[in-house]
């Protein structure tokens, strides 16, 4: 089983690298869905793989929101890909759509062809498209290796038939990798239903602000990777 945890900062990348997982998905501000991580934030997060045996997967989103990107966004992307390949990070993470829900294969082609040989996730905007499974179609010809999904719900758990559906369609051609509320009380059963092999979550927990004053201008608090809630997860695999 491959445990994949989404982690919002180097700080967080470091705590999962320490708990031994396989792959982080490298992002930030995950209240927004995530969105593309600072340099150094990536940079420092491949240098942790001097220390520790683990795979750096780096999200590329550059606004919140849809996930239909005009010209201008494609190119920022281009970019912080160009990035992520020349810093030695594992694979990136992506995903476009069209306005009436089908995959932007022409976007995606722009930036799978500046990605070069890294391995390519298509995020969970599959689970907006119109006809998901024309779309697994074409994420898979286009040479993605792995889908982010819920199953078209709000969590995996509540997706778990599309996923089982899904993992038994695309075996050996596509990895069909859950996320979405997945933790240490239904990760088993839901690995064990799906038959995935892969999975994501982000066993992210809130760390309370030690600054002493008045906190009514602004949310001080701020989200973390959970070494506890990594091993409590894994325990419950038998990990």
């Amino acid at each position: 089983m491959t445990i994949e945890i989404c982690t919002n900062s180097y700080q967080s990348a470091k705590i999962a690298a320490a708990a031994g997982v396989h792959r982080i998905e490298l992002c930030q501000s995950l209240e927004s869905g995530g969105l593309t991580p600072s340099a150094g934030d990536i940079r420092k997060s491949v240098e942790l793989k001097s220390t520790y045996d683990y795979e750096v997967n780096v999200l590329i989103r550059p606004r919140n929101g849809d996930f239909c990107y005009g010209p201008d966004d494609y190119e920022v992307m281009k970019e912080d890909i160009r990035f992520c390949r020349n810093v030695g990070v594992d694979g990136i993470v992506i995903g476009g759509l069209l306005s009436d829900g089908r995959v932007d294969e022409k976007g995606m082609q722009k930036l799978i062809e500046e990605a070069g040989d890294l391995s390519l996730t298509f995020h969970r905007a599959i689970d907006l498209c119109t006809d998901a499974d024309e779309a697994l179609k074409r994420i898979s010809a286009l040479g993605f290796d792995r889908v982010l999904t819920s199953g078209r719900a709000p969590t995996a758990v509540a997706g778990k038939e599309n996923i089982k559906r899904w993992v038994e369609a695309w075996e050996g051609q596509l990895v069909i990798m859950p996320g979405s509320g997945i933790n240490a009380n239904n990760i088993k059963d839901l690995l064990s239903y799906t038959g995935a092999k892969e999975v994501h979550f982000s066993a992210k927990e809130t760390i309370e602000s030690g600054f002493d004053l008045a906190q009514e201008l602004f949310e001080l608090n701020y989200w973390q990777t959970s070494s506890a809630r990594i091993e409590a997860t894994k325990k419950s695999l038998g990990d």
